[in-house]
């Protein structure tokens, strides 16, 4: 007893045929299997490994800025503020901007490269971070404005580069 009939049509005979695979070309075997959960596995662990570095860089140079914007609410040091903003400053441009080699910059060059990168200083900024950052002691109504306009530009700028 034969498992096709005899009488049937090749149309009939084309209907009993079924794929060789249901799904098209899956199931796939089980080493292509692992090959690609490795692989995706692999670029989400990357990926989140990335942002959270970047992540936790930003929250410590945050963290900083707050706290220097806590030590001037204190002493009122302008000095010691535009030494401490300068020092963050340059330690983020060390790490954002590390091809551009801002390590060696001092002044005017570093004012100007603060500028170039996305840094909106103002003359009275850049003479906070030329001058008094190494000057004594100093307060007064004037310089609170100063130091105060000076916070908001370095908290801007750093939110923008990290």
């Amino acid at each position: 007893m034969p498992l096709i009939p005899d009488d049937l049509g090749k149309e009939e005979l084309l209907a009993l045929l079924r794929p060789l695979y249901a799904n098209g070309i899956w199931p796939l075997a089980d080493g292509w299997k692992l090959l690609l959960a490795l692989a995706a596995g692999t670029v989400v662990s990357v990926a989140l490994y990335r942002r959270s570095s970047r992540v936790l860089r930003r929250r410590k140079a945050l963290a900083v800025l707050k706290a220097l914007e806590k030590r001037y609410r204190a002493d009122s040091d302008v000095s010691a503020l535009a030494g401490g903003l300068s020092v963050l400053m340059k330690r983020t441009a060390l790490v954002r901007f590390a091809r551009d080699n801002p390590a060696g910059l001092a002044g005017r060059e570093w004012t100007d490269f603060l500028k170039v990168k996305g840094a909106e200083l103002n003359e009275k900024d850049e003479e906070l971070l030329q001058f008094r950052a190494y000057a004594p002691m100093q307060s007064g109504e004037t310089q609170n404005e100063e130091a105060q306009h000076l916070l908001e530009t370095v908290g801007t700028w750093m939110r923008r580069v990290l």
